[in-house]
């Protein structure tokens, strides 16, 4: 009797053993399971991070070429602001010296008629 009771007893030890063993083995698992839950998840939330860092760049890339097809055309506008000002300003001068011209030719030929007109034959006193 003795004999069954260590049998029973030691049957018993054993199967605790293997459920505790069991148990413990399924822990690991689900640990390990877990943990790599956590990894993918933070290996994604990187992943986003990266994303969302590359997308930023890529937007303010894109700001800094607008500005500066903005700025290229407000240049090009003043520039031909500029060439417009000098043409004016050579019209202006080229009118100015017509202008002048025809004044001195108008005085010279007012010159004259008043020489003619004291002198009528051409004689000089």
């Amino acid at each position: 009797m003795k004999i069954d009771r260590a049998k029973e007893r030691d049957k018993a030890d054993i199967a605790l053993k293997a459920a505790e063993l069991k148990q413990r083995d399924q822990l690991e698992k689900e640990k390990i399971a877990s943990n790599e839950r956590i990894k993918k998840a933070e290996l994604f939330g990187k992943q986003q991070d990266d994303e969302a860092r590359a997308q930023l760049t890529n937007t303010k890339a894109m700001q800094a070429r607008e500005k500066h097809q903005a700025d290229m055309i407000g240049r090009n506008a003043d520039v031909n602001a500029t060439l417009v000002k000098a043409d004016l300003a050579k019209q202006t001068a080229a009118d100015r010296r017509a202008d002048m011209a025809a004044r001195a030719s108008e005085r010279q030929a007012a010159q004259q008629f008043k020489q003619t007109q004291q002198n009528p034959q051409g004689y000089f006193s």
